[in-house]
């Protein structure tokens, strides 16, 4: 009796392509690497202004790291769907 949910036969991924088909935008990675490094920024920032008691400086810092998570969140998302 025959597997009907047995996958034999696999295309073989282009090249530059992801697993799932995708190809991989240039910009992508580069958007994403200054992202995390303003999250990265950002909190060292904000710990950094929590201890020496710049409280102006500890909030703005935060909302930095913040906003560049978010918009890592909105990068992951909007890539998925395409």
């Amino acid at each position: 009796m025959s597997d009907p949910y047995r996958i034999t036969d696999t295309p073989a991924p282009t090249s530059g392509a992801h697993p799932a088909g995708r190809e991989s935008r240039p910009g992508r990675t580069a958007l994403r690497l200054l992202l995390w490094l303003g999250v990265l920024a950002g909190v060292g920032v904000n710990l950094a202004t929590n201890f020496t008691g710049h409280t102006l400086i500890g909030i703005l810092a935060g909302s930095f790291g913040t906003v560049c998570i978010v918009l890592l969140v909105v990068s992951h998302v909007t890539g998925r769907r395409r």
